[in-house]
């Protein structure tokens, strides 16, 4: 996200908890970030408002018809499947079949997955051109939007899955409750996200270069995220916690391979593609691919936990 497109400013009150006392935690270039000194939620305030944020995930790839082509999104599709291969063995361990939803799709790699694995896929993302790509490459039912305008029926699906959507959400506790109206009883949620609302001031002194301001606009922590599923009608069934600083120096060797010019902080989202790579290029993204999926989710478990920059993925199920 690039902070440049805002213009439009609102302060808002803890999310979690509803306090408005809160501590200086960080600022990100022009972007402030605070600690609830209540629940300890951090998130910047004060933020754009939600019309100026829906501006910027259209921007950056709206019109460019070279990231909606054929190879994909898609200079990176490899890491997408892996991912998505990941995720989807997770969701088995729990369920095995029924409607599946899954919340900020994207492309829709991992609906494509689920699909041809016994799953009825369902997704929302507001990017229209995501949504296009998603509908005409992988023929899937996805509504261009947020979740409350989808307006799906209660008790509707089996599963939800956010995978790097919560911190983006302006309202987490509403968001949530309305993932649990849709989800049937005992229906599992899986997310994914980022841990730096529980870094200590030394590690924000490490890891404080990119906080992905305006984009994230919350960041959890592994007590605060458990607050806001028991908070929202969710039992925990698994919180899991694995640094990213191997999968961190794989993404800057990947884009180089890639021939990405953009800084490391961009999404891959927003890269703009180039032309058709070769063979060699091709296969070495490929094995890239695999190193960048081992190096965060196998080996970084080797790392200590304390004090880096971790993914948390916790699984939960509707009360």
């Amino acid at each position: 996200m690039n902070g440049k497109a805002t213009n439009e400013f609102e302060r808002v009150n803890c999310a979690l908890c509803n306090c408005d006392e809160t501590v200086s935690f960080i600022d990100d270039r022009r972007f402030h970030l605070v600690k609830c000194r209540r629940c300890g939620l951090v998130y910047i305030n004060p933020r754009p408002t939600q019309e100026d944020l829906s501006k910027i995930y259209n921007v950056s790839v709206q019109g460019r018809r070279e990231i909606m082509d054929s190879i994909g999104y898609t200079e990176f599709a490899d890491i997408h499947i892996l991912k998505s291969k990941k995720f989807l063995n997770i969701v088995k361990r729990y369920k095995r079949k029924g409607r599946l939803l899954d919340i900020g799709c994207a492309t829709g790699f991992f609906l494509n997955l689920a699909k041809h694995q016994g799953f009825e896929p369902f997704g929302t993302d507001v990017s229209k051109a995501f949504c296009r790509f998603a509908k005409r490459k992988f023929n899937l039912q996805v509504f261009c939007g947020t979740l409350r305008e989808a307006s799906y029926p209660n008790e509707y699906f089996d599963v939800v899955t956010m995978f790097d959507v919560l911190s983006h959400l302006p309202t987490p506790v509403e968001e949530l409750r309305e993932v649990n109206r849709i989800l049937r009883k005992e229906g599992l949620l899986l997310i994914e996200t980022g841990n730096r609302g529980e870094l200590n001031p030394k590690a924000i002194e490490v890891w404080g270069g990119v906080w992905g301001s305006p984009g994230h606009l919350y960041h959890f922590g592994t007590e605060t995220l458990i607050r806001l599923l028991e908070t929202t009608g969710f039992d925990c069934l698994d919180v899991d916690k694995t640094p990213i600083v191997l999968s961190s120096i794989m993404e800057i060797a990947l884009r180089r391979i890639a021939g990405s010019r953009k800084s490391k902080d961009v999404s891959y989202q927003q890269l703009k593609l180039g032309p058709m790579p070769t063979i060699a290029k091709r296969g070495l993204a490929k094995t890239g691919a695999h190193l960048y999926i081992l190096s965060k989710y196998t080996l970084g478990r080797l790392l200590p936990k304390a004090s880096l920059d971790c993914t948390i993925i916790a699984c939960s199920q509707k009360r």
